[in-house]
């Protein structure tokens, strides 16, 4: 299920908070949300494993940013 987030995190930009970038997580996250399956953590960890970003990394700049998409996919 988290595989549809393979299209935002190929995006050059989707770090940067841009408002397309915003707005295409929503989109993504709005396909998936309503699943009961779906765990906003393990979303971030797909996330990491797609970046290849390890428990060591969870200061890295993109460890933050996708802590910070969590964050916006947990308050849906």
């Amino acid at each position: 299920m988290y595989e549809v987030f393979d299209l935002f995190i190929t995006n050059d930009t989707w770090h940067t908070h841009h408002p397309s970038d915003t707005e295409l997580f929503l989109q993504l996250l709005y396909k998936v949300a309503w699943d009961n399956k779906f765990n906003t953590e393990a979303m971030g960890e797909h996330l990491r494993e797609k970046l290849n970003l390890s428990d060591d990394d969870r200061n890295d700049y993109f460890s933050e940013t996708i802590d910070s998409y969590v964050c916006d996919a947990w308050a849906v």
